[in-house]
């Protein structure tokens, strides 16, 4: 490697990295702070009292579904539905409807959200979890092969892959696209340490079914 010298002289090898720069330890991600979204929930509802403008709404649409995601409170779903809606009454925008749809696939609300996120830039992954929620793997299978063409590498677009394949009865196939799903998603630095640890999650869950250690 970069930090190891081998030398091979009479069948004799000679390790030299003792005498080299060791590389610096990676330093440690910061602790995840749990506090912070709901820092962020409660400036976003002071903010809205002063000035509820579509783009606060939508930032806290966005602020309860993480929040959501963190404690599990389905009070949040719907704080996320009414400002995403209040949202879209005052601007269209696509991070609004992104917002309202998934707060929607959360109460098992498929159809609306499906006619939410249709036709909008970088919602395949919303719109194939409705088709895949809904029974229609075909049409689940289609999206996620047109969006994948385009961002192959993206973890969401393969954590849904996988579950096709598991409905399929591929289980293999399934473990192992549940795994790179991972690998891509410990890839993206800025990616919530809620988000990161879905990934671990799913492949968990994935491995138990398949009694897997």
């Amino acid at each position: 490697t970069a930090h190891l010298t081998l030398y091979a002289v009479a069948g004799t090898l000679w390790l030299g990295a003792s005498r080299l720069p060791r590389p610096a330890a990676p330093s440690a991600p910061p602790a995840f702070d749990y506090a912070a979204t709901e820092r962020r929930v409660s400036f976003l509802e002071a903010k809205e009292t002063a000035d509820p403008g579509a783009c606060g709404l939508r930032l806290r649409a966005s602020a309860h579904l993480s929040r959501f995601s963190e404690t599990g409170d389905e009070a949040d779903l719907s704080r996320a539905e009414n400002a995403a809606r209040r949202s879209l009454e005052r601007r269209s925008n696509d991070a609004a409807k992104l917002s309202l749809a998934h707060s929607l696939i959360g109460q098992h609300q498929f159809a609306e959200a499906e006619e939410t996120v249709a036709g909008i830039s970088g919602g395949e992954a919303t719109l194939a979890e409705c088709q895949l929620e809904t029974g229609r793997y075909d049409a689940a299978t289609h999206t996620l092969s047109l969006a994948q063409a385009a961002r192959p590498t993206d973890p969401n677009l393969k954590a849904l892959r996988a579950r096709l394949f598991e409905i399929d009865g591929d289980v293999e196939r399934a473990l192992a696209t549940y795994k790179d799903a991972l690998v891509e998603a410990q890839k993206i630095h800025s990616l919530p340490p809620p988000t990161r640890a879905w990934f671990h999650a799913q492949l968990g869950a994935a491995l138990a079914r398949a009694r897997k250690p």
